[in-house]
């Protein structure tokens, strides 16, 4: 299952470094937990059945960018 989700920052303003924080919550609901900090990340077997989000932010600028990732 290699695949690689990328975060697109084209459309964030600001001026300064982004930073990247990638987590995952389980299908059923319940806390966010960190699992990776660069503009990419690659999808491993431990994230089937959860959601998958970016938290994207650069400056004073905080922007959410979230998808449902759901694998069988």
């Amino acid at each position: 299952m290699e695949q690689t989700l990328t975060a697109n920052t084209s459309e964030l303003g600001g001026s300064g470094t982004i930073s990247f924080q990638w987590q995952r919550q389980p299908a059923a609901g319940g806390t966010w937990a960190n699992i990776g900090t660069g503009s990419t990340y690659t999808l491993q077997a431990d994230d089937l059945g959860f959601t998958i989000r970016v938290v994207v932010s650069r400056a004073t600028i905080l922007a959410l960018w979230q998808a449902s990732l759901w694998l069988l």
